[in-house]
């Protein structure tokens, strides 16, 4: 007799569904040089869980300086080369990535839901240090982007704060802020 077929493999678990658009802020600093596959893993894992079909999303990956990788988009195979190509290197500028963030929103404009309100909007940070010049200016950054409507989820791992992920993250810090050893947990 043939031996018993594999168990099959979970599912993947359904897309949200609720239209939204969301920014992905990832930091690429040098710190994060031996995270950048499963950083690039877990911003994959996180897209997938979008309905692109309803919402959109964009990449802003930061180091020193920020980068609007990609603007808000349907596009879910353009967001996965864009965060293919990621790669590491320089300081920690969580502020700039959070900027980055709310000119994404500012300049892509409100997009209407069903039933003609506007999407809400959502950034995602994922950060596993401290702001190269103290976490003030990435505080004060994150009030910017929440008061101009935005919810923030804060991710951090190793070495990051967890008092200023949950400055950074919307309210409530339970819901809004996380943090991990690392990019499995």
């Amino acid at each position: 007799p043939l031996p018993p077929a594999p168990p099959q493999p979970p599912p993947s678990p359904p897309r949200c569904g609720v239209p939204f658009d969301l920014v992905l802020v990832l930091d690429r600093s040098g710190s994060m040089q031996a995270f950048v596959s499963d950083l690039r893993e877990l911003a994959l894992f996180v897209l997938e869980q979008v309905d692109l079909d309803r919402g959109r999303a964009a990449i802003v990956a930061f180091s020193g300086v920020a980068l609007t990788l990609s603007g808000l988009t349907h596009d879910r195979a353009a967001l996965y080369a864009t965060i293919e190509q990621l790669t590491a290197g320089g300081a920690t500028q969580i502020d700039a990535g959070l900027m980055a963030a709310k000119d994404v929103f500012s300049s892509a404009g409100a997009a209407p839901a069903v039933g003609g309100s506007s999407l809400h909007s959502v950034v995602w940070l994922l950060s596993d240090g401290v702001q190269s010049n103290g976490d003030k200016g990435a505080i004060e950054a994150a009030a910017a982007v929440k008061a101009s409507g935005v919810t923030i989820f804060a991710v951090g791992l190793g070495d990051a704060s967890r008092p200023t992920l949950d400055a950074m993250a919307s309210q409530p810090t339970d819901l809004h802020s996380y943090m991990g050893s690392d990019l499995q947990a």
